[in-house]
């Protein structure tokens, strides 16, 4: 580093965007951009499975968490009578 702050590629004041960059860095650059765009529609992918998934266990845990809930109301009552038997 030669102490000048470092500034974004795609700050208006530079004047390139990134594409101009990578193509002026060079073919191996180019390539890692490349796999990089063709990555992204798996990614995208990937990402959409990973969140069907979330939602089906937020689904169960919210399932089960409503009957604990619907259980625990059951079970207080339960002793309720059961004290009152007792008595």
């Amino acid at each position: 580093m030669n102490g000048a702050p470092l500034q974004r590629l795609d700050y208006p004041s530079v004047g390139l965007n990134p594409a101009e960059v990578i193509n002026a860095v060079g073919p191996q650059a180019r390539g890692y951009y490349s796999t990089i765009m063709q990555m992204l529609p798996a990614l995208d992918t990937a990402n959409a499975g990973v969140l069907a998934k979330f939602n089906v266990y937020w689904a169960m845990y919210s399932a089960t968490i409503q009957f604990m809930s619907q259980f625990t109301v059951a079970n207080q009552a339960l002793w309720k009578e059961c004290i009152q038997n007792i008595r």
